[in-house]
């Protein structure tokens, strides 16, 4: 029986990021947009003093359990955070609280009006539920592949991604509480001449505001989870220092790093759960969160108009690239050279820093960076094919912190020459250069078959 012909399903997906990458002044606005708030929101953390930032968590949890009385959460909130400055992950749980305080600001200003028109439209809700549904099952492994063609690496992909990842809850939960409004009250409020914005805001909102918050701190929690999987595409946090952990198989590390996540995770659920019975949503409330959100659109439609900075030589390359150097996956030879190197040199009081990602991650942004003229420094290293694809340059190394030019060698057995001439010659005759091997490399990237590549590179070194 024949074989059914495959749907080119990949090809079509591959032809549309294509298309969307073209786009590059909204996509440049969007990530001027996030990393504005990113920056903003890490620029006041590493403002605060450690002891006073947790003077003012403890302030604001004081401030929410009041009524309730139960403080077993403040004693929790000190006792974690001080082992958290105490192991050294103190910037890491800024980071990772950025990461998800702008990932859970943007699903709310988003995901509530999306719950709100699903609860209003029948047509709505069946055509979005089945989105939300594939956002939630796809792999949260897979929302980094456009989220790298798009945005390039660091905390602006990781941030969309979680986004993504997360917003499902936020918008069923948004649905299920308005629809969950008693009839009775609807009805009374239409009796009174109400008018359907007021009826939102002074009955249906403030009566489902419980089922929203548990939405929310669903989408908190899932936004907290991918710290992990976006410290792959350069997203910096805890989540970084767990894959370094991972990398190097240290176990020790990988633990005393994902306990910071816990308490961040428990201190943030707890929270949230006690803002849900804090106080009720207001009319001047709503029109603070919509003014919000317009501000939100209107910033975006602004700087998709702006371009990105191309490369000054006659300025300092590191303002320019925030000191900011682009690697690859934690726990590698190279990663850890350039580690070493930024201490060697003495680059890390100057503020440069590695930047953890994948080795398909930091080519992608590579290519991007190239196209739009822009400097990038990253972790390479020879052969490899982006040494063909692009015109690139080592940096020099004085101090032989890398260390030194590696050889591939042939040994054969003893008698090979006698027993197996023509073998033995080829063996003999065999040179292999690093611009070879990046070539036959860039060609299987490029979606060629090894062994068809290979047998092209022997045909094509025949002929000299």
């Amino acid at each position: 029986m024949d074989k059914l012909p495959k749907l080119p399903l990949d090809v079509w997906i591959d032809w549309i990021v294509d298309r969307l990458t073209t786009f590059e002044g909204f996509f440049n606005g969007v990530t001027n947009v996030i990393g504005g708030i990113v920056g903003g929101i890490q620029w006041v953390f590493d403002l605060i003093p450690e002891w006073l930032f947790i003077i003012l968590l403890l302030a604001i949890i004081f401030s929410v359990t009041r009524k309730t009385k139960k403080y077993g959460l403040i004693v929790f909130a000190l006792a974690g955070l001080l082992l958290i400055w105490n192991l050294g992950f103190w910037r890491d749980m800024t980071q990772t609280l950025t990461l998800v305080i702008t990932s859970s600001l943007i699903t709310f200003i988003f995901g509530v009006p999306l719950g709100i028109w699903m609860a209003k439209s029948k047509t709505a809700e069946s055509i979005i539920r089945p989105i939300l549904d594939f956002m939630q099952t796809m792999p949260a492994f897979v929302y980094l592949i456009p989220a790298v063609a798009f945005f390039g690496i660091g905390m602006v992909p990781g941030v969309v991604a979680s986004v993504i990842f997360a917003m499902p809850p936020t918008v069923r939960m948004t649905n299920l509480g308005i629809r969950e409004v008693p009839t009775e009250l609807t009805e009374a409020s239409d009796s009174f001449g109400s008018t359907g914005w007021q009826k939102l805001i002074k009955v249906q909102l403030p009566l489902a505001k419980p089922t929203i918050m548990a939405g929310i701190n669903q989408t908190m929690m899932l936004a907290l989870s991918m710290v992990v999987i976006a410290s792959m595409i350069g997203a910096m946090g805890l989540g970084t220092q767990v894959y370094f952990a991972v990398g190097r198989n240290e176990a020790g590390a990988g633990f005393t790093a994902g306990l910071a996540i816990v308490i961040v995770a428990i201190i943030l659920d707890r929270m949230t759960q006690a803002f849900t019975a804090k106080k009720k949503v207001g009319a001047d409330e709503m029109k603070k969160y919509y003014l919000a959100v317009v501000l939100l659109l209107t910033t975006v439609l602004l700087a998709s108009c702006t371009e990105m900075a191309a490369y000054n030589d006659k300025e300092p390359l590191g303002p320019q690239i925030n000191y900011t150097i682009t690697g690859i996956d934690a726990g590698t030879g190279v990663m850890s050279g350039t580690t070493e190197a930024l201490k060697v040199y003495g680059l890390e009081k100057d503020k440069w820093q590695l930047q953890t990602s994948s080795t398909a991650a930091m080519t992608s942004t590579l290519g991007k960076a190239i196209k739009n003229k822009q400097p990038i420094v990253v972790t390479g290293w020879e052969p490899h094919w982006m040494f063909t694809k692009f015109d690139l340059k080592f940096l020099d190394d004085p101090k032989g912190v890398f260390g030194g030019s590696e050889n591939i060698n042939t040994i054969v057995r003893k008698g090979l020459k006698k027993d197996e001439p023509e073998a033995y010659k080829v063996l003999n005759n065999f040179y292999w250069t690093p611009e070879d091997m990046s070539d036959v490399m860039l060609k299987v990237n490029d979606g060629d078959d090894p062994q068809e590549a290979a047998a092209n590179w022997i045909k094509k070194i025949r002929k000299k």
